[in-house]
């Protein structure tokens, strides 16, 4: 009788050791960046093609769009009905996600690279590094209204209160101020953590670990090779893409978790983005291929 051997690949072999499980593989090539849709189980896909698909678990995937560019950043509407895209080559997008119209407003944001896209009331607010520094860009009714010089590695954020604020990491700690037409003064020079805000939550990475400041309280987690990350709605956990393909989760509340996340192997490249959805254990990757996982506690 022959010997029955099983090829295991390495994400089959670090799964046995990991919480992690994909559980969809949608037919989308060369994804870039991601969005969950408010309030649903529907994500938002952009690729390197220019096109922009929604995933849903039942229905399938769709795409909504196309032609706007190699897509850096996305982001959804809280009203659910409208996205905003920056394209690589210098151009933002804004259009219906139904795909109903594709009269898409577009325009220029001039931005080279560290690209980022939020959405504030009525304003896409738009950030990156251009050739001379770094700008926030607002965007209301496909016009750019303002673009106002903000410190290396800053980034903006809606408050609880209803304003636009502004966020950095400085070697004394996270620093927030609101955002004026007047340019940040620069006291302190930023750290080279790369930020994102989660609500009143911000995380921010570096090739070697991470840092979730809420708050007062600041928590910190090492993690090399570190490309992308994440925080979930609840805050409890953190995700995380490497530069070598790799996708790994952390739960937050004690150091034992934070030292032991969770790893399994996505692919052989860069993972480009991670997200967590708003409903579900989901946790959504793009690399070489778009993943979607689920984990147990």
């Amino acid at each position: 009788m022959p010997e029955l051997t099983q090829k295991i690949s390495a994400a089959h072999y670090l799964h046995a050791r990991s919480g992690l499980e994909p559980v969809l593989r949608p037919p989308v090539e060369s994804p870039t960046c991601l969005a969950w849709r408010p309030r649903s189980q529907r994500l938002l896909v952009g690729n390197r093609g220019g096109e922009l698909f929604e995933v849903e678990p039942v229905d399938g995937t769709i795409r909504r769009a196309h032609d706007l560019g190699w897509i850096t950043a996305l982001a959804v509407h809280p009203d659910n009905t409208r996205f905003v895209t920056l394209g690589a080559e210098g151009t933002f997008t804004i259009g219906e996600i139904s795909g109903a119209s594709t009269d898409y407003i577009k325009g220029q944001h001039g931005f080279a690279r560290r690209m980022s896209a939020m959405w504030f009331q009525d304003y896409a607010v738009l950030t990156g590094d251009t050739a001379t520094g770094r700008e926030v860009v607002l965007v209301r009714d496909g016009k750019v209204k303002l673009r106002i010089p903000v410190p290396h590695r800053a980034i903006p954020r809606g408050s609880s209160t209803g304003k636009l604020e502004l966020v950095r990491s400085t070697q004394a700690g996270l620093m927030v101020r609101t955002l004026s037409r007047k340019p940040a003064p620069v006291d302190i020079e930023s750290t080279n953590h790369v930020l994102r805000c989660f609500g009143d939550v911000v995380l921010g990475f570096t090739v070697i670990g991470l840092v979730v400041w809420h708050g007062d309280t600041a928590i910190s987690l090492r993690f090399t090779d570190l490309g992308v990350a994440c925080i979930s709605p609840d805050h409890e956990y953190v995700g995380m893409g490497t530069r070598s393909g790799s996708v790994a989760i952390a739960k937050l509340d004690t150091a034992e978790n934070r030292a032991h996340p969770d790893v399994v192997r996505a692919g052989e490249g860069p993972v480009m983005a991670v997200s967590f959805a708003e409903r579900g254990q989901w946790l959504a990757s793009a690399g070489d291929s778009l993943i979607v996982w689920s984990w147990e506690d």
